[in-house]
């Protein structure tokens, strides 16, 4: 545990909730560049178009873009390119990543609302991603938003902002992109990693926390290191809900890994 000692960190202090970010909270608005989402300069998306919003004649390919599902850093000071029709990407996950980036950047949670098999070849050939916001909620849901405590209910206001792409020969291009949303969208950057579809940890991480996990620190502890270890609370890009869910998942893999050797044990056990 010297790391810890030589960055001043004392593992059997309790947690703190100084630095965690407070509903009331003020903090500091996105650092980024204004990027032109016009498309007048239209081409295939690299990975440094994501951040940058500058044309390089490339597609983002899904391995470059993370599309095994983990969250990945966005160069702080930049912005990712607005969607516009004709934008080129090299896979639909990484339009899907995209996407994503951009909404965090504007401040709303996405998800894919639908997809659509070509009747040509049968394989996927349209997707769509709308603000998680869109659609109507049921008479039930409408019930359960006002108990204030059942933070896992959307209060959905028929937001009709989305991003719609096609494969187009080997490549995936924007066809529909709408921009408004029916609603406020989050301004405080300490407040988007609430928002569903940012609620990941970055893949570099996993390993480090991993290794917290491993000395049996907690959830709300291992928040607490971060906290220490990106400045403040406010800078870390998940909250501890979203670690306490990892550690979770951890513990089940272990234990579906541990079964056959229990069973084995077991048989062992009855020669």
């Amino acid at each position: 545990m010297d790391w810890f000692n030589l960055h001043g960190i004392d593992l059997n202090h309790p947690p703190s909730d100084d630095d965690f970010i407070e509903p009331d909270g003020t903090e500091a608005p996105v650092q980024g560049a204004s990027v032109d989402g016009t498309g007048a300069n239209s081409g295939f998306m690299s990975v440094d178009d994501t951040t940058h919003g500058a044309p390089t004649g490339q597609t983002l390919s899904s391995e470059e873009s993370g599309s095994d599902g983990e969250v990945q850093s966005t160069p702080e000071g930049f912005a990712p390119r607005k969607p516009y029709l004709g934008m080129k990407f090299d896979t639909w996950e990484a339009a899907k990543v995209h996407y994503n980036r951009y909404a965090e950047h504007v401040g709303f949670s996405m998800k894919m609302s639908s997809s659509r098999n070509s009747v040509l070849d049968k394989q996927k050939d349209k997707y769509l991603f709308v603000c998680n916001k869109s659609g109507t909620n049921s008479q039930k849901e409408e019930t359960e938003a006002v108990k204030l405590r059942n933070r896992a209910i959307t209060i959905r206001t028929n937001c009709q902002a989305k991003m719609r792409v096609k494969r187009k020969g080997s490549i995936w291009e924007v066809t529909q992109f709408i921009e408004e949303h029916t609603h406020e969208t989050i301004k405080k950057l300490g407040l988007k990693k609430y928002l569903r579809s940012h609620k990941k940890i970055p893949k570099e991480e996993n390993k480090f926390i991993d290794l917290l996990d491993s000395v049996n620190l907690s959830a709300g502890r291992i928040m607490d290191i971060m906290s220490e270890l990106y400045g403040t609370g406010k800078a870390v890009p998940y909250d501890t809900k979203t670690i306490s869910n990892y550690m979770a998942s951890i513990d089940e893999k272990k234990n579906v890994k541990d079964i056959p050797e229990l069973l084995s044990y077991f048989e062992e056990l009855k020669k």
